[in-house]
């Protein structure tokens, strides 16, 4: 395979899923191929030392979305109401 895109669950609670993405992608990424996988930034850390148990680093990009007052951004939340 040559590239794995992934938006896991944001919340703490799945943190683990990122143990697991760097796991299966370890196993079926050709060499050199990317796992691209999105995150906030509240867990950042923590999901890239995970990726780090069977992945290397490369570099890291970053998307800027706009906020809506309406939007509850509050840490933990998930970003629902």
């Amino acid at each position: 395979m040559d590239i794995i895109i992934s938006d896991p669950p944001y919340p703490h609670q799945f943190i683990e899923c990122w143990s697991s993405l760097s796991s299966v992608a370890s196993r079926v990424l050709k060499p050199y191929g990317l796992c691209i996988a999105y995150t906030g930034k509240l867990h950042l850390d923590e999901c890239m030392a995970r990726l780090g148990e069977h992945l290397s680093f490369y570099w890291q990009m970053v998307f800027l979305q706009p906020v809506t007052p309406t939007e509850d951004v509050t840490p933990g939340t998930g970003g629902t109401r």
